[in-house]
């Protein structure tokens, strides 16, 4: 069985990522394979909380706090009682739906343990449903039909709890809201284009789009790469910090731009420039974006051999990149 875990920004108002929502996929869900004893007992096994056990949250969130999926299983069983995370960075998601006395007593036990819940849905019978009062956050989902009235009941009825607004699609949905004070959000509009506004370019960015021309010439010049990275002070740091890291595990320091570039040689150099570039051209944008063109480009790149297209990888990893 495999399982996908990806973990989704959350933003404030002012495009500046809060937390983090952590969601998992079965493959045997993806393949419809629900004869098998996992399929039928999958509610009993939570592979996003099993690897948070196993190393932490920070590979995920880092030092923010981590929303992750659970149900009715988890919270009656006192699954949460004994996970070596800290409670004040997990934050629970709750399904509305089987809202009983049951439930509600395992809600109770899981707040005194120092948990926050959310709730993943506006309940389907209104907001004096019970389960209410034991929520910090609730999510509401853009796309549903009745999104701007439940937005605005909650805004009227429940000034404590803290909104999330997901699956928003573009940046003219999240202008429109972002006003709401405190409230977070999920969706596709942090990574779309920007195609208005100052088209000027920077001179740093002018130096490392030239960077990116030379180191894709067929048979390009090291010592006129190392001309290029030394007019750019951010691009000189980033090679010095990337050759002297425990990762490159060079004896000495190296301290110089062309002893850097002539030791990493042309294929290292080609792949450190164009990760580099990436960051560089994307400063002005949510880091999101850097850390979902490297996901891609490694994607591609792991693509290229089971499409017989090995010699090919550098070129689809600069290919998801961008």
């Amino acid at each position: 069985m495999s399982v996908l875990i990806v973990a989704i920004p959350l933003f404030d108002g002012n495009m500046t990522v809060k937390a983090y929502k952590l969601c998992s996929h079965n493959s045997e869900i993806a393949l419809d394979v629900r004869g098998d004893f996992r399929g039928k007992n999958q509610v009993y096994y939570m592979p996003g909380l099993d690897i948070v056990q196993q190393i932490g949250l920070e590979p995920f969130s880092g030092d923010l706090p981590l929303f992750i999926e659970t149900n009715r299983f988890h919270i009656l069983t006192g699954m949460f009682s004994n996970k070596n995370i800290p409670h004040d960075k997990l934050i629970l998601s709750v399904s509305t739906l089987e809202t009983d006395s049951e439930l509600l007593t395992g809600l109770d036990g899981v707040k005194k343990l120092g948990y926050s819940i959310a709730l993943d849905e506006y309940p389907q019978d209104g907001l004096d449903n019970p389960i209410v009062g034991f929520a910090d956050h609730i999510i509401l989902d853009y796309n549903n039909k009745n999104f701007a009235k439940q937005l605005n009941d909650v805004r009227n009825k429940l000034r404590n709890i803290k909104i999330i607004i997901s699956n928003l699609p573009d940046m003219d949905a999240y202008n429109k809201y972002s006003g709401n004070q405190g409230a977070l959000f999920t969706g596709s509009f942090y990574n779309h284009p920007i195609t208005s506004g100052n088209s000027d370019i920077s001179p740093l960015k002018v130096n490392a789009l030239r960077l990116m021309k030379q180191i894709n010439e067929e048979d390009f010049e090291l010592k006129n790469i190392a001309q290029t990275i030394e007019r750019d002070p951010s691009l000189s740091i980033s090679l010095l910090s990337f050759i002297n890291s425990p990762a490159v595990g060079l004896k000495s320091k190296v301290s110089s731009i062309s002893n850097a570039v002539a030791i990493l040689g042309q294929k290292t150099i080609q792949r450190w420039a164009t990760i580099a570039i990436s960051v560089d051209l994307a400063q002005d944008r949510p880091s999101e974006i850097t850390k979902l063109s490297l996901v891609r480009a490694k994607f591609a790149e792991n693509l290229a051999p089971l499409f017989e297209l090995g010699i090919f990888d550098n070129s689809l990893f600069m290919t998801g990149l961008f």
